[in-house]
């Protein structure tokens, strides 16, 4: 076995598990969402409503279509692809090494659900939040749609890189776009992560916190797309024992 790092330093290796497992549990939750209902839960629904709401969505979004296609894109193929994920996290070799034939399919499995996400956010960012009914006008957040396009965009080419993976190409490979696709998903759900302590504990709306939320959504996976874009074209010196490549 070969006892040398890649050439490319991997961009976050320590977040490889722990966005693993977080992407596993948004899907999980998305699917009871989308199925049974997280009515039962303080402040979740209040989160969800037409124009104004803390997560505005057109009265069109309630279309059957619509409520299918979320719970097929997010809930199932999102529960599955992340699975898929998280497997490939659990079983994958050294960096080094060949991928092997069942990490590669289950590497297809997730870049083809981040091939689908990519076009669905390229597709929202052209037409202004058309597409997918989201629409962010009240947040006045100037650049929004075109940050949050080249985002879906990026993510969409990791998940293609993914879905054409083969057996033999190195670990490394499949590991840096997972990192990618992984980190920038999970820092869209940021809104939600703040949104929905707040209305759980009572808290009143806050104009400017809503704002900065939802930059932050876009804005945090371009940054973590440039950062990985960077850090992974910057070459690395020096050995390693194949346990500690193992270990990323």
């Amino acid at each position: 076995m070969n006892d040398t790092l890649p050439q490319y330093r991997l961009f976050a290796p320590w977040a490889e598990v722990p966005l693993a497992i977080a992407c596993v549990v948004l899907a999980v939750v998305t699917l009871i969402w989308k199925t049974v209902g997280l009515a039962f839960l303080p402040g979740w629904e209040e989160m969800f409503g037409g124009v104004g709401a803390q997560y505005p969505r057109r009265v069109e979004s309630l279309a059957p279509a619509w409520e299918v296609g979320y719970l097929l894109m997010y809930g199932v193929l999102g529960t599955v692809a992340t699975t898929a994920g998280l497997l490939v996290t659990w079983r994958r070799g050294p960096l080094s090494s060949p991928t092997g034939p069942a990490i590669c399919t289950r590497a297809r499995i997730l870049g083809g659900f981040h091939v689908v996400l990519g076009i669905h956010h390229t597709l929202w960012a052209a037409t202004g939040g058309a597409w997918g009914n989201l629409t962010l006008a009240q947040f006045d957040v100037p650049g929004l749609y075109v940050v949050g396009g080249i985002a879906g965009f990026v993510t969409g080419l990791h998940g293609f890189r993914l879905l054409l993976s083969r057996r033999d190409d190195p670990t490394y490979r499949i590991v840096r776009s997972k990192i990618a696709v992984d980190g920038a998903s999970l820092l869209t759900f940021v809104s939600v992560f703040l949104f929905f302590p707040m209305n759980a504990l009572g808290l009143p709306r806050n104009a400017l916190l809503e704002q900065v939320a939802w930059s932050l959504v876009f804005i945090g996976p371009a940054i973590w797309l440039l950062l990985d874009a960077v850090i992974s074209r910057t070459p690395r010196s020096g050995a390693v024992t194949p346990r500690a490549e193992a270990l990323g």
